[in-house]
């Protein structure tokens, strides 16, 4: 979705945004880069406007991606699973992409024994099980606090996040297809 176009010379970014929420999160920043940028959004499938559509994979969602219209040139800023997914999108059309910007991203989403900086895999697990026994709503507020253990600013980051994505829309059935997509990375 195209936000705001200033013109084809102007630089162009692409926001995706993380599991749980949609484009709306990204509210302050569009205010904030709306004069000197081009912005792009998308929704992740089960999320905000894409909320009726699913897609099978990971991959799958990259290749439908990459055929969106998009700038020729444009840098993508990805929040959690929009960071997993802005970094394959880079890497499959690297030519495209100017600059990739992350936040809160790490290269598996699931700690292995290569990559022990990531969730636990039990904490995932019991995710997916409290989705379907759990209001999302609860689900969601356990997950964001889980993304501000350990900072600071932990209060005030946990507070903004909830009040930019309270106006959020997504489906159960979103949320567990993205989680789905999560095991494997």
């Amino acid at each position: 979705k195209k936000i705001n176009f200033i013109s084809n010379k102007t630089p162009s970014i692409l926001l995706i945004h993380g599991w749980g929420s949609s484009h709306k999160i990204w509210r302050d920043c569009i205010n904030s880069l709306s004069n000197k940028f081009n912005i792009f959004v998308i929704d992740l499938p089960g999320h905000g406007e894409s909320i009726n559509y699913l897609e099978a994979s990971l991959e799958s969602y990259i290749e439908i991606l990459i055929k969106q219209k998009l700038p020729d040139r444009f840098s993508i800023i990805g929040w959690s699973v929009g960071g997993i997914i802005a970094s394959y999108l880079a890497k499959k059309i690297p030519e495209r992409v100017r600059n990739l910007i992350l936040i809160s991203t790490n290269l598996h989403f699931l700690k292995n024994k290569n990559w022990s900086k990531a969730m636990d895999p039990f904490i995932f697990e019991n995710f997916m099980k409290s989705l379907n026994t759990t209001s999302c709503k609860t689900v969601l507020d356990k997950f964001r606090i889980l993304q501000t253990i350990g900072v600071e600013t932990s209060r005030e980051d946990l507070y903004k996040t909830k009040s930019l994505s309270e106006q959020d829309d997504f489906s159960l059935s979103g949320l567990i297809n993205i989680l789905g997509w999560l095991k494997n990375y």
